[in-house]
C-alpha cells in the first residue's frame, strides 16, 4: 500500500515531519541515511535542508543527489501524533 503525504515541515537539525493522508504525522531524521548514502550529510547545511520540496505525494527532493521516498518515512519514522484524515 502506498501512503500519500500531504504536508512536510522541516524541523530542528535534519528532521522532517510529514503529515499523511490517513492522519498520521511522523518525524524522520535524515541523518540515519548518511552512512549508507554519504551525500545526505550535505543536509546539515540548513539552507539546503530548508530547500526541500514535497514531490507529488510520494517523495521529498532536495537536489539531483538527495531525495527520499515517503514510504521510508511512513515505515521507519517516529509517530508524533495522529491528525484528522485529510
Amino acid at each position: 500500500m502506498f501512503h500519500k503525504a500531504v504536508d512536510v515541515k522541516f524541523k530542528d537539525g535534519t528532521v522532517v515531519e510529514v503529515t499523511f493522508q490517513d492522519g498520521m504525522v511522523k518525524q524522520y531524521d535524515m541523518m540515519v541515511l548518511a552512512k549508507k548514502y554519504p551525500q545526505v550529510a550535505a543536509l546539515k547545511d540548513r539552507e539546503l535542508f530548508l530547500s526541500g520540496k514535497l514531490m507529488g505525494h510520494y517523495g521529498i527532493i532536495w537536489n539531483e543527489e538527495i531525495d527520499i521516498e515517503i514510504e521510508e518515512i511512513y515505515e521507519c519514522g517516529k509517530t508524533v501524533r495522529t491528525a484528522t484524515k485529510i
